[in-house]
């Protein structure tokens, strides 16, 4: 048939055991009956839903990212694939690696379904509206095709808005036998006597097994956050910790390492890989977390970052709560309850730094509760009759605990908008040492327009400061002014953990606290890191104070930077952001994380502007340059005196996530720090090339621009812009503003344009760019901003914009060598290619 020579062409029927083109039913047309529709799991390289429509003698297929919801409001993607045959729609099983689809498959729903009209000409139009009749899904439904660019046409799933319809619906990863099984029903008799026939075939004498191949590469079963542990005897409950994700592998005594983005730790972790050698096994794979303990005995993500690459690896502890493989045995398709058995026989007398994650049977309820109470960051719940499956799917769920407590508010600051009379309330706790009140942080998330009313009535001015422990720094408090009041109300706050500093993390008020006063206040003593107090230092100059902050505000340290982010919660985290190849939102999410260290220092503190893509690239982007509604509280708003609309800026990596969840794929920063706005620190030379411009004139361009700025002693650092050309950028410690910036950069780019003028140009129009490269020094104007390092570009492949060192310029192949899928293994080879620029001191010649 020819609807199926796609589906022929992709499979090799030799080596996997999906059904071939054989058996099809009589065609149907116009007006059909009931006809079947299947709903498969799919494991693959990605976890998705393929929704399959029985129609004109074969199974119209979609691949559905998230699954299909209950929920109206809730428009899931679903991308058109290849026609599968009608035999498709009951096999279950894996597709070997190395075959097309590779992973496994379960049915996760079937039925009847029934088109409303001509279906095929609802194919056709785009807008197909249909019932469906099956074990999960019911009622009216609708397959709209989109107009997004893609590989495959794209279509939207959407429910209707009848007695079927579920509100918050997600669909998870239970698989059809075993919902059926939980909701009391039984299995159609045809799969009862299937199932009858392997368990004759399985009494048989036993033969020798085969033996499995060893993994070359293993994808990560992840957890889902979720609200509420499960009950039930059918889950086990480990402890969450903060750490970092690692897989062992062992093939006699070689012994490899592996983070989970795929770096090779194995000579950073001495002591672990000569634990894993001394297992009584040949060959072993092993999943787990790296921690370290701090003194009350809880994992302590701060000090996992100063512990981890010592030559012994000091105290770190390999916490191994799994076991894919062993001596032969892909232990991957067995249970939770069969692995676990199975690695605590491996671990027993294991030697240190190996230790086995211990287990709770039963309500998960009471075990995350218990958690919580002992400060710890949560649980994970593990389906115990579950196979290990790579991606986030149901049967792994985290559930993070949220501490509280009450607090004496000291001050506020102005938001913007509708929250320009209160933004952010300050807090502080009791202090134990000379001062009262030491401050804690800001939190303006759980203010309703009414609490703030009330609020501002009760709150009374104080004349001065309130003397505080650690009072907040300019930094703190994002440039806003504080406004300070008497410490006479007493907060109640929700918050995830405390930073190394002492500062709440992820705040949320829960409500004023008229019952309690700042005298019901005991010295605190939950938080687990509290600054030092230091003394009071020399008074500097005003020139070295500012290169001063302007160093600190790179240069945080990775552990308080990082410290400041929980795994972070994407609403949409399957939505597709880029399509060539397949990246989503939570992948994109998942890479800043892992390079927080580098891209963070590029962005925090600075004015941004941001280009979004709420339907991926290729679809609709625009450009953003000032806050609007709809962005997560980590990401602020500042003004300046000539900008109308506050423009954006964030100081953590919760604020780099939450530009993600607004679906930013490009981050352009300004030339200057939100602190000093109208002084640049920066100077961006962007070699802009025609077309037809020979890369090695791209790269003999940046060359000349840097000889240039030597010969007037302005040191320089080089970027790949991930685009079309490269960056000149030049650190500035002065005092100089930016009609002085811009100024002399034109003067640079004119005066190469008037010596090699069939070379270069400083000319911004198209019409005479050809065979030459454009010397761009609009960059340098105040609001103008360029690309910056890390940031990933909207476009084809993902490329990212990456600084380099000089000497790279030489083998260099493009302006976009870089992608999402290699970066990591640059940054590991190159952490930073930019040393040191953050302590150039040079300002522009005079």
């Amino acid at each position: 048939m020819r609807r199926l020579a796609k589906y022929r062409e992709k499979r090799d029927f030799g080596v996997t055991p999906e059904p071939g083109v054989t058996g099809n039913a009589r065609a149907v047309r116009g007006h059909a009956p009931a006809l079947r529709y299947v709903i498969q799991l799919h494991h693959a390289r990605r976890r998705h839903f393929d929704f399959r429509l029985e129609w004109q003698g074969t199974l119209r297929s979609w691949a559905v990212p998230k699954g299909p919801s209950r929920d109206p409001t809730q428009k899931r993607l679903a991308v058109e694939v290849e026609d599968h045959p009608l035999s498709y729609g009951t096999f279950e099983g894996d597709i070997p690696e190395g075959q097309y689809g590779a992973g496994h498959v379960d049915l996760w729903d079937e039925g009847r379904w029934r088109p409303d009209g001509d279906a095929e000409a609802g194919l056709k139009k785009g807008h197909l509206n249909f019932t469906l009749d099956g074990a999960r899904l019911k009622g009216r439904w609708s397959l709209v095709r989109t107009h997004l660019a893609g590989r495959q046409p794209q279509w939207l799933l959407i429910k209707s808005a009848d007695d079927a319809a579920r509100a918050a619906d997600v669909a998870d990863g239970t698989t059809l036998h075993q919902w059926r099984a939980r909701h009391g029903e039984s299995e159609p008799k045809s799969r009862v006597a299937r199932a009858k026939k392997k368990t004759v075939a399985a009494k048989k004498p036993a033969t020798r097994r085969r033996r499995d191949a060893f993994p070359r590469e293993v994808g990560l079963q992840l957890a889902r956050l979720v609200d509420t542990a499960p009950g039930g005897d059918g889950w086990v409950h480990e402890i969450k910790y903060d750490g970092y994700r690692f897989i062992a592998l062992r093939q006699n005594r070689r012994v490899k390492l592996v983070s989970r983005n795929g770096i090779d730790w194995s000579d950073k972790l001495p002591a672990l890989r000569d634990a894993i050698l001394a297992l009584p096994c040949r060959e072993c794979i092993v999943d787990g977390e790296l921690v370290v303990y701090d003194a009350a005995g809880h994992s302590s993500f701060d000090l996992l970052q100063q512990r981890f690459g010592d030559a012994d690896g000091g105290d770190i502890r390999a916490i191994v709560f799994d076991l894919l493989y062993l001596d032969g045995r892909d232990l991957r398709g067995e249970t939770q309850d069969a692995r676990k058995a199975a690695l605590e026989t491996l671990l027993d007398n294991a030697p240190a730094p190996l230790q086995l994650s211990e287990t709770i049977v039963g309500d998960g309820r009471e075990a995350a509760a218990a958690a919580c109470r002992l400060g710890l960051e949560g649980i994970v719940s593990k389906a115990r009759g579950a196979p290990y499956r790579a991606g986030r799917g149901g049967d792994w769920l985290k559930i993070k605990c949220v501490q509280s407590d009450e607090f004496v508010i000291v001050g506020y600051t102005h938001g913007a908008r509708a929250r320009a009379a209160l933004g952010s309330l300050l807090l502080a706790q009791a202090s134990a040492r000379g001062k009262r009140w030491r401050y804690v942080g800001r939190v303006g998330s759980g203010l309703s327009a009414a609490a703030i009313d009330d609020l501002l009535r009760r709150l009374k001015p104080a004349k001065t400061a309130v003397p505080l422990e650690r009072p907040p720094t300019a930094g703190d408090l994002r440039g806003a002014r504080p406004i300070w009041v008497k410490p006479t109300l007493v907060v109640e706050v929700s918050f995830r953990a405390w930073t190394s500093d002492g500062i709440l993390r992820q705040a949320s008020v829960k409500g004023l606290r008229p019952d309690k006063s700042p005298d019901d206040l005991a010295a605190p003593d939950r938080a687990p890191h509290v600054a030092a107090a230091t003394s009071a230092a020399p008074r500097k100059s005003a020139k070295v104070a500012r290169n001063a902050h302007r160093r600190a505000a790179r240069t945080t340290p990775a552990a308080t930077r990082r410290a400041r982010s929980e795994p972070y919660s994407f609403t949409h985290p399957d939505r597709l952001i880029f399509t060539d190849p397949d990246i989503t939102k939570a992948e994109v999410g998942a890479l800043y994380r892992d390079i927080a260290d580098q891209i963070l220092p590029q962005i925090v503190g600075r004015p941004l502007a941001l280009v979004r893509c709420p339907d991926g690239v290729g679809g609709e982007c625009f450009f953003q340059k000032h806050l609007t509604s709809g962005f997560r509280d980590a990401v602020h708003a500042a003004r300046a005196k000539a900008e109308r609309d506050p423009y954006v800026y964030i100081d953590d990596l919760d604020g780099l996530l939450a530009l993600v969840q607004m679906n930013v794929v490009e981050i352009h920063t300004w030339g200057s720090t939100v602190a000093r706005p109208d002084t640049p620190d920066r100077i961006v030379f962007d070699l802009d090339p025609a077309p037809d411009v020979p890369w090695r004139e791209i790269k003999a361009a940046a060359r000349a621009v840097r000889e240039r700025l030597a010969a007037l002693k302005l040191e320089s650092f080089l970027r790949a812009s991930g685009g079309k050309g490269l960056h000149v950028v030049v650190p500035l410690s002065g005092d100089d503003d930016w009609d002085a910036v811009k100024a002399f950069a034109h003067a640079l780019a004119q005066t190469m344009a008037q010596e090699q003028p069939d070379h270069y140009l400083a000319v911004a129009g198209k019409s005479r760019r050809e065979g030459r490269i454009f010397i761009d020094y609009l960059r340098n104007a105040r609001g103008a901003t360029s690309v910056a390092n890390y940031s990933l570009r909207a476009r084809a492949g993902a490329p990212v914009a990456v600084p380099l060192a000089w000497d790279e310029l030489t083998g260099l192949r493009s302006a976009a060598p870089f992608h999402f899928g290699n970066l990591r293994k640059r940054i590991a080879r190159h952490p930073d290619p930019w040393r040191g620029i953050d302590d150039v001191e040079q300002a522009l010649p005079r």
